[in-house]
């Protein structure tokens, strides 16, 4: 199909990301064409979600009013020439329950997705048919340039372009786990999964991990009447800091006036310049840095992005994606009543104990034994594609045919800024394209709603363009 638009593209993944790749490929697809440009060519989606919930992805499907956005309400439109799009869609909906500035509940915007999805897929159009095939993809194949995928049902799919719009895989276990110990309750791998949410705790619990994720565990077991102690333990025992109002702040250089190769410790003196000329102000800061943030990632060389990730990320991290005002309020609350300890350390080992297990922990101030009824490993989700695909048949099928190569941080999947997929050999894949959570090892900042629907929207007009 050289020199026309592809008639039509697969989008694997129904969740955020891949849904707003579906609803602005319709938008790109059915605008009226500049005298410039030629007519729209009809156009086909297919949006494989194995779920019947599209939009939803973990982060919005959550059941618990109590699990906030992390970002104010006004703030979080999905169309990024539209911001006020999701807080029109609160006030129509929730008239006089919240102001652009409160930090809504996610499930309000998992539906404010649902819908939106919804409103676009129906709209009638000649020029684009959208199927919405509720399956599995296990396997992909190239076939005169033209994309086969291979359903869990048996059925194929055909398309001249592919979205890999894979989300968050599950963490990986940071210590030796037994099967027993998953059946019985007493470890749970993944902290999303309903079986592990109930309230019977009378005991201790044991999170692995404390940023987000654990934060959002805490949450969940409160409003499900745990009473007992939550023990969090992570490499630098270093919490999420809480959201407030930013100054306005302009940067004092520009992204073209910086050296070719930067250096981590380059970086963080220039973060530190900043940080000073705007009065300690870090919430200003990071805010004004977060536009440049994919660029200055690429300045850095592979070897000064290891560098960055093993000693500033932690810090940038928890500055950077912050709580609601109220969750740090019950996160202090519980510290002061001592029934949230926090360990800088990791957890060694875990056995069988009495009644659930025990775990050893190397600490900062020296071995600790907790023992525990429940462990739930909330360390983030697993990013390195070698390990993934002993999970998943069609990333195996990917990586085995060298249609994609991980990146050079095993951070994700190797690709160029725009989502274009790179083959093993280090080209670019005419036909693969990806967005949000793999793009994590080349852009860094990459899964944040405002990032990921301006991904999601450039895309669109990447992949409606002729070769």
């Amino acid at each position: 199909m050289a020199n026309t638009p592809p008639g039509s593209v697969a989008i694997i993944g129904g969740g955020l990301s891949g849904m707003l790749t579906a609803v602005h490929l319709i938008r790109v697809a059915t605008r009226p064409p500049t005298p410039a440009q030629t007519p729209s060519v009809p156009l086909r989606i297919f949006l494989i979600q194995e779920g019947p919930d599209v939009g939803l992805g973990v982060a919005y499907g959550t059941p618990f009013p109590e699990h906030l956005l992390n970002v104010p309400a006004g703030g979080m439109s999905v169309f990024p020439r539209d911001p006020a799009h999701f807080w029109r869609w609160l006030q129509t909906h929730y008239p006089g329950q919240y102001n652009a500035a409160d930090f809504a509940p996610r499930r309000l915007f998992g539906q404010y997705a649902r819908d939106l999805w919804e409103a676009t897929r129906r709209h009638p159009s000649a020029l684009v048919d959208c199927v919405t095939c509720h399956d599995r993809a296990i396997s992909l194949t190239m076939e005169a340039g033209r994309a086969r995928i291979g359903l869990r049902s048996g059925q194929t799919v055909t398309a001249d372009r592919v979205v890999l719009a894979l989300g968050n895989y599950p963490p990986a276990n940071p210590v030796a786990v037994e099967e027993e110990w998953v059946r019985k309750g007493w470890y749970c791998p993944n902290p999303w999964d309903p079986r592990y949410q109930d309230a019977g705790q009378v005991g201790d619990l044991l999170l692995i991990g404390s940023g987000l994720t654990a934060l959002d565990m805490v949450v969940a077991y409160r409003k499900r009447g745990f009473r007992g102690t939550v023990h969090l333990v992570s490499t630098h025992g270093l919490l999420p800091r809480v959201h407030g109002a930013p100054g306005d702040y302009a940067l004092s250089f520009r992204e073209d006036e910086l050296p070719v190769a930067l250096s981590a410790g380059a970086l963080y003196q220039l973060f530190k310049q900043e940080l000073r000329r705007a009065g300690g102000d870090w919430r200003a800061v990071i805010g004004a840095f977060r536009p440049l943030t994919p660029g200055l990632w690429r300045r850095m060389p592979v070897a000064e992005q290891q560098r960055f990730l093993r000693r500033l990320a932690p810090w940038w991290n928890v500055h950077r994606h912050r709580v609601a005002p109220s969750i740090h309020a019950l996160v202090e609350e519980l510290r002061a009543e001592g029934r949230l300890r926090v360990w800088k350390g990791r957890v060694s080992s875990l056995r069988r104990g009495a009644d659930g297990l025990v775990a050893e922990i190397s600490a900062a101030g020296g071995p600790q034994t907790l023992a525990v009824q429940r462990v739930i490993n909330c360390t983030g989700p697993q990013s390195d594609y070698r390990q993934i695909a002993r999970q998943d048949a069609l990333v195996a099928s990917l990586l085995s045919q060298s249609l994609v190569r991980p990146d050079p941080l095993w951070a994700g999947l190797d690709a160029l800024p725009n989502g274009q997929l790179r083959r093993a050999d280090g080209s670019p894949s005419p036909t693969l394209f990806t967005l949000g959570t793999p793009m994590r090892g080349i852009l860094f900042e990459c899964t944040s709603v405002p990032e990921i629907r301006q991904q999601a929207a450039e895309l669109a007009e990447r992949l409606l363009r002729p070769d």
